[in-house]
């Protein structure tokens, strides 16, 4: 008996420990035209710019800070993939353009006064490998007056945004090897 109250015990206090979390969620997601794989899914992500913990006994969300240009960096260098695998809070994949839920299970330690600020990023396809465009959000910012509840985190409608496109690498390099060329026949010339 006194195993199984101790057992209800520990499973109340985790309960309680884990009672706040963060909910994000994207609207109205239009359809780059310019895109070969419109239609196929979506892929938001969602990203830390600052934090605030009231406690040690608050945790720090799980996630390094990161800003909007690091996000940019990486969309046009091709390394977005590992960036969002180190960056990202959490993330969430759709099917159709729509609406983007994120994180309903992203828990933490939050107390009274704890808040933080994140952006997301918004990639028109499943596989970061595959994409052609991006929307990255502004940023919004949140916070706690008790270590319990959820709290939402709205991005709005982005049916109104302008999708930028990545850039190819190959056509890039292609590109500098044509001016090398020039420059080398020129210089012999």
């Amino acid at each position: 008996m006194k195993k199984i109250l101790m057992a209800l015990s520990i499973g109340v206090a985790a309960c309680t420990v884990h009672a706040a979390s963060l909910n994000w969620a994207i609207s109205n997601i239009k359809t780059p035209a310019d895109s070969s794989v419109a239609g196929s899914g979506y892929m938001a992500y969602l990203f830390m710019t600052s934090q605030t913990v009231s406690s040690t006994t608050g945790d720090n969300f799980g996630v390094a800070n990161t800003t909007t240009a690091a996000a940019i960096a990486a969309l046009t260098g091709g390394t977005f993939a590992d960036y969002a695998t180190t960056y990202a809070a959490s993330s969430k994949a759709s099917t159709t353009a729509g609406l983007v839920n994120g994180a309903t299970g992203y828990y933490g330690n939050f107390n009274a006064g704890d808040a933080l600020t994140a952006f997301a990023v918004i990639i028109d396809a499943s596989d970061p490998a595959a994409m052609n465009n991006y929307i990255i959000t502004s940023e919004v910012s949140t916070s706690w007056t008790s270590g319990t509840g959820a709290k939402a985190l709205g991005f709005g409608s982005q049916a109104s945004a302008t999708w930028t496109a990545v850039p190819e690498p190959t056509s890039g390099l292609l590109m500098l090897l044509g001016m090398a060329g020039l420059a080398l026949r020129r210089r012999r010339a």
